[in-house]
């Protein structure tokens, strides 16, 4: 493979994004990610300043982020002035009560491109350029989830279904190339290594049904996580929230025995429960919906979190011995109550983002994150640390 020149990339695709669009006006959907922002900026650099950008406020952002974002665009070399399209209601009627997750997604893609599409007509826009990058559409064309920004590579015509053609400047970069384009254009660090964050944002970290108490305190535990997690070195950490009830069901015997010695020399007592929500993961390069199985650690009566190390390998026995587990969270603290949600956090390290390895914190800092969880967040009475690679596990929970 070729070396890859983010300074002749963006030359080519300046030359070709202006030789297809013309004089056509262009709408530019923007989320705040280094995807978008870059893939905005190539065109605004290409054609000038006949692109709008909007900003769609779905419901499912995180604590403060339109107003961060719009400061942040409006900041850039080559500003993009950002519309702010208000959809909550109609993002949040779509999706209320739902919890299989591809049909979240599915959902949220149709809501999305239809917001698009109104906003295009309406400013005579024969364009839209996204941010969509080469695991975008591998993995739904792949069948291991839907990503929201995905169309011709599954086969819909976006000028038939929604009026205009769709621009893809960055189709098939990874995100380390993306990061080396938007440098290039002169995006600022501070942007250019943010996170990602998904395009169905907290929909798909609320696991199992969508309520509006449940974003509520997913909105709260995810601003926690990522004060506490930031400048840690990972590449992407964030919290979920899922339902504390568990499944009738149980993990195998072999498979509780093999769990029980391999941390015999931590804990006294371990515990283990099948939650009732399932979660995405990836078994031979397909997409499984599998059970997410809990374990609570304990010695002298108190809570363990052994290293991490030790946890992901536990992890590695669980998955070996019962196919159908997708993600493995190891309990960090605990409160007295029966809150009805539980937090997992989770961290990763990844250059591609199609394969991800378990973040390696010091368990006195994820002990501290959790007691805070559990201090400002009155519906949660549990959190946990996702100890599961990709694969087996997805990075997102759905």
């Amino acid at each position: 493979m070729a070396e890859f020149n983010a300074q002749r990339f963006v030359e080519s695709q300046v030359q070709e994004l202006r030789k297809t669009i013309e004089s056509e006006k262009v709408l530019a959907a923007v989320s705040g990610g280094v995807d978008s922002t870059t893939a905005a900026t190539l065109v605004r650099k290409a054609i000038g300043p006949n692109v709008f950008s909007v900003f769609i406020d779905t419901g499912f952002m995180r604590a403060n982020e339109p107003d961060d974002i719009i400061r942040t665009l409006s900041s850039l070399p080559l500003p993009l002035d950002v519309e702010v399209i208000d959809a909550r209601k109609r993002f949040l009627d779509r999706t209320k009560g739902i919890s299989d997750a591809e049909r979240k997604r599915r959902l949220f893609r149709a809501t999305f491109y239809e917001v698009l599409s109104e906003e295009a007509r309406r400013r005579g826009c024969g364009f839209l350029v996204q941010g969509t990058i080469a695991p975008d559409w591998i993995e739904t064309r792949g069948g291991i989830k839907t990503q929201h920004n995905v169309l011709s590579q599954i086969g819909i015509d976006p000028k038939r279904r929604y009026g205009f053609r769709v621009l893809e400047p960055l189709a098939e970069l990874y995100k380390f190339q993306v990061r080396e384009v938007a440098k290039v254009v002169g995006i600022r660090e501070e942007l250019s290594q943010r996170q990602p964050f998904p395009g169905p944002g907290l929909s798909v970290r609320l696991v199992g049904a969508i309520t509006e108490k449940k974003l509520e305190t997913l909105k709260r535990a995810d601003l926690i996580v990522r004060s506490h997690l930031d400048s840690k070195g990972c590449d992407q950490y964030f919290a979920a929230v899922l339902d504390r009830k568990t499944r009738r069901d149980r993990l195998t015997k072999k498979a509780e025995t093999e769990l029980r010695r391999h941390f015999h020399a931590y804990a006294d007592m371990v515990n283990v429960g099948l939650l009732v929500n399932k979660a995405t993961g990836i078994k031979a390069g397909a997409r499984k919906y599998g059970k997410v199985l809990a374990v609570s650690l304990t010695s002298k009566d108190r809570p363990v979190v052994p290293p991490i190390k030790e946890m992901v390998q536990a992890q590695n026995v669980v998955v070996n011995q019962s196919p159908g587990i997708c993600h493995v969270l190891v309990e960090t603290a605990k409160s007295l109550g029966r809150a009805p949600y539980v937090v997992a956090i989770r961290a990763v390290q990844t250059k591609d983002f199609m394969t991800a390895d378990v973040s390696d914190l010091d368990p006195s800092l994820l002990i501290e994150t959790s007691q805070t969880i559990l201090k400002e967040c009155p519906q949660v009475s549990r959190t946990y640390y996702n100890v599961t690679p990709k694969p087996p596990a997805t990075i997102e929970f759905e």
